[in-house]
């Protein structure tokens, strides 16, 4: 027992010593942020505590483009150094394997699997920044500039911000010793769906249905509780289901959102009506031997089968919205711009979700600013950008990428100045924002086009064109 003591006392110091001897042997420079490449996660976290600093861990992958942008512009920068260096413990994480890979790198194999599975690894590069005893304090994803870059690290370290992931692995702990607070478990399960916590969400949706199963009816129209249900429905058997199609109304005038409750069930019947139908159609074509029968489904007989088991309404507007992505996946452009305008003209998009606002984008850019001529095409696609970019703003989002395509359908419809003043605010929404320097010289060349009345579209865009590149 007194020789396990001895071990025991000794580890701190093994493992300082062991630290010393890789910084010592570190191959980063004196410009720009310090990587501490050899550490391993435990002695990153030990280092931290020495010497009271913060720990950033840069989650990258080999084949990752906007990654090798952030080591070429951003990290060498002196001034992102000199404020990193000064705060952090920073540590490269290659999320990725390959045959490439050194003894340093394949060493840490085990550390990168539990990175990915407890922050929820998902996209590159993602940004993690830890306190000095190793807890989440914030993350973010995607290039960032210089100044971008600093700024999200220290508004990572500041102590008087909010720190939801420290707030929500406290929750969890208490949860875990059997103390559940149902008002906060909405937050909670947010939390552990953005850290990709699968089976943390589960275990804690089940306990939340419960919960809503033992309250009384008028209880559940409350904004926590119908976003909760709203994302979390995933049949038309779940019992609560019925408050979306049957007392959609009231849901509404809950969220304070026109078509609020109709998304809801909209979402349920693509996928227990129209997927299938639409995937085994796709499956039978992409298998088939020789030429089939059909070239698309049975658009009819499936708008029979929904507005029976629904309504007329909920047919025909699901309906069009699977036309549209069918059109959209075999780039039948005309047929996709066609019925995405009778969409619009016939139906709201005020609930439109933020997934739901960039599709809408794609299609008004790539397939009705850069391939159609049709007047009402581009006047509704207009009126549905207009929409989008009041939407974003409201939410506190970024605009600018939807004010670039609400200005240029608002150009070639002929309404320059309108034109101009919406792509002034996009450039200027840029800019502020620190966005890549590339996007910020495209919203200047585009502005300047406006100006001149020069064509911002292609003149012609071959079918297969799919990027909408065409002949400038």
């Amino acid at each position: 027992m007194k020789r396990l003591f001895i071990l025991i006392a000794l580890v701190p110091s093994l493992l300082n010593a062991q630290i010393e001897k890789i910084e010592r042997s570190n191959d980063s420079t004196d410009k720009g942020v310090e990587f501490l490449n050899r550490l391993s996660w435990k002695q990153a976290i030990l280092k931290a505590k020495k010497e009271q600093k913060y720990i950033l861990v840069d989650c990258y992958t080999t084949w990752c483009g906007p990654c090798k942008l952030m080591d070429k512009d951003v990290y060498i920068n002196n001034e992102v150094g000199s404020y990193i260096n000064r705060h952090f413990i920073s540590i490269k994480m290659q999320m990725d394997s390959t045959k490439n890979d050194n003894d340093q790198i394949s060493k840490r194999y085990r550390d990168v699997k539990f990175i990915e599975k407890e922050y929820g690894i998902s996209a590159f590069p993602t940004f993690l920044f830890f306190s000095p005893k190793g807890q989440l304090l914030d993350r973010a994803t995607g290039y960032r500039s210089a100044h971008d870059f600093i700024s999200l690290a220290s508004n990572a370290i500041n102590p008087n911000a909010s720190h939801p992931f420290l707030t929500y692995y406290k929750m969890l702990s208490d949860y875990w010793r059997g103390k559940k607070n149902f008002d906060i478990m909405p937050f909670m399960i947010d939390t552990a769906e953005i850290l990709h916590q699968e089976d943390v969400s589960s275990v804690l949706s089940k306990d939340y249905f419960d919960y809503l199963s033992g309250i009384s009816r008028d209880s559940l129209y409350s904004k926590k509780n119908i976003s909760f249900l709203s994302s979390n429905i995933k049949n038309s058997q779940n019992k609560f289901f019925l408050l979306f199609y049957q007392d959609g109304e009231r849901v509404n005038a809950t969220m304070h959102k026109n078509g609020y409750a109709q998304s809801v069930v909209g979402r349920i019947i693509f996928m227990e009506e129209i997927n299938p139908v639409v995937n085994l159609v796709t499956a039978v074509r992409n298998t088939a031997s020789h030429p089939v029968e059909f070239n698309e489904p049975d658009w009819g007989k499936l708008t029979s089968s929904i507005a029976e088991k629904y309504n007329k309404s909920y047919a025909e507007e699901n309906i069009l919205k699977a036309k549209i992505k069918w059109c959209e996946d075999y780039h039948h452009w005309s047929d996709c711009a066609k019925w995405f305008t009778e969409l619009v003209k016939k139906y709201t998009m005020d609930a439109n979700s933020e997934g739901e606002d960039l599709e809408v984008n794609s299609i008004c850019w790539s397939v009705i600013f850069k391939r159609s001529v049709d007047k009402e095409q581009i006047d509704a696609a207009i009126e549905c950008m207009k929409g989008v970019v009041e939407r974003v703003k409201e939410n506190g989002g970024a605009p600018f990428a939807y004010q670039d395509t609400y200005a240029n359908l608002l150009f070639k419809a002929g309404r320059d100045q309108e034109a101009i003043k919406q792509e002034e605010e996009a450039l200027k929404n840029t800019i502020e924002w620190k966005e890549p320097e590339f996007l910020i010289k495209e919203f200047q060349a585009t502005l300047e086009k406006i100006k001149r009345g020069t064509s911002t579209w292609p003149r012609y865009i071959d079918r297969e064109d799919i990027f909408g590149m065409g002949l400038i």
